[in-house]
């Protein structure tokens, strides 16, 4: 939830895996890129090395709808590494779909932001964030 200038109060709702990847199949042919950057969605990782907290890494490299959601579909049904070792699975059909995602830029990012809404134009999906505060 947000004020604008006007005084009106704003009901915000952040995204969540199943989300952003019906938004992707909607969109296969846009460019996915958050707001006011030069940064788009990667992969899916731990968030903070706490393995049963998805999140997903962003990078430079532009990426559209299409293949957003072959990444997050592949990310959450694959198995990764961890950062100290051992193995950790997401299932794509047994993981709550209903999480909302963390945002890292590297492994050790802190920030805790996720995608709160987004933006169509006409060849991108703009994704806007903010800080989760619970």
């Amino acid at each position: 939830m947000y004020d604008t200038l006007t005084g009106d109060t704003v009901e915000t709702k952040f995204l969540t895996f199943e989300d952003l990847i019906l938004l992707g199949k909607e969109h296969p042919e846009k460019v996915f890129r958050f707001l006011e950057t030069n940064f788009f969605p990667q992969e899916i990782i731990s968030w903070r090395g706490s393995y049963h907290l998805p999140a997903i890494k962003y990078s430079q490299t532009p990426i559209t709808g299409k293949e957003l959601v072959v990444e997050l579909e592949c990310g959450l049904a694959r198995t990764h590494c961890g950062y100290k070792g051992g193995e950790y699975e997401y299932y794509l059909y047994e993981y709550d779909l209903s999480n909302t995602p963390y945002l890292v830029y590297d492994n050790s990012s802190e920030e805790e932001y996720k995608i709160c809404g987004y933006i169509l134009e006409d060849c991108e999906v703009i994704l806007l964030t903010k800080i989760d505060p619970d």
